[in-house]
């Protein structure tokens, strides 16, 4: 016959947990804690990121429009005292009437056209030139000699020869971001810092913003941007200058 074990009164206090069950209260509490992080994590990562990225996006679109309509007046006070946008024809009277000041003014790029608008004190900084391309870093906002809008801190493509004030209003002047050398926007780059966008300015200081497909072209009339059939270039192959 089996012997009954003596019971507890009612009213005794429940006996202290034993050093395991702590450990595994210890455990599971850590178990939800993690839990809880990753799922706050998944939320960040899931919601919030992207909500940053496409913020950072509309900032840098924002930047790089604000800067092209920069240069755009800027532009427009050179053609004021020159009678033309900055061309190969300008470079001997700028020099002519800045001879103290060294500085590269050649036809090779974006950036040799833009420092005769620096050196006629048409613009007064380095930033307006700043756009996110391949190659471009920050301007260091030194503006004598060699260091004049040095090689990497220009992010926009230039068209030179446009036949100011001639030219339909609606005719591109320049724009970010280009591959280098080739009449296509990049596409990888534009998705990824400006939302697959390019940004151009025109000639009535107006800036479109339309979208790049992923063979690099931008299309306006039906037609690429480039095409030497769109109304604005006049039947010519658009002379596009590329930053350094």
């Amino acid at each position: 016959m089996n012997a009954t074990l003596p019971q507890p009164p009612p009213n005794a206090p429940a006996p202290p947990p034993s050093e395991a069950a702590l450990r595994s209260r210890q455990w599971w509490k850590w178990i939800w804690i993690v839990g809880a992080v990753s799922v706050i994590g998944v939320f960040v990562i899931g919601f919030i990121m992207p909500v940053v990225f496409s913020a950072s996006k509309k900032s840098n679109t924002v930047k790089a429009v604000s800067n092209a309509k920069q240069i755009g007046i800027a532009l427009f006070s050179f053609a004021e005292d020159y009678g033309t946008y900055p061309s190969a024809a300008t470079i001997a009277k700028v020099r002519a009437d800045h001879p103290g000041v060294s500085a590269r003014m050649g036809t090779a790029t974006s950036n040799d056209f833009f420092r005769q608008l620096i050196v006629t004190e048409c613009i007064d900084h380095e930033w307006a030139f700043h756009a996110i391309a391949s190659g471009v870093r920050k301007p260091d906002g030194v503006m004598t000699g060699a260091d004049m809008l040095a090689k990497g801190e220009c992010g926009f493509s230039y068209i030179a020869g446009l036949p100011f004030p001639y030219s339909p209003p609606q005719t591109p002047v320049l724009m970010t971001p280009l591959v280098p050398g080739k009449r296509l926007f990049d596409f990888k780059l534009s998705r990824k810092h400006y939302g697959g966008k390019a940004v151009i300015l025109m000639q009535d200081n107006s800036v479109l913003v339309p979208p790049v497909d992923k063979s690099g072209h931008v299309h306006l009339n039906g037609k690429d941007l480039f095409d030497p059939s769109q109304p604005f270039w006049n039947g010519r192959t658009p002379d596009v200058k590329w930053p350094e």
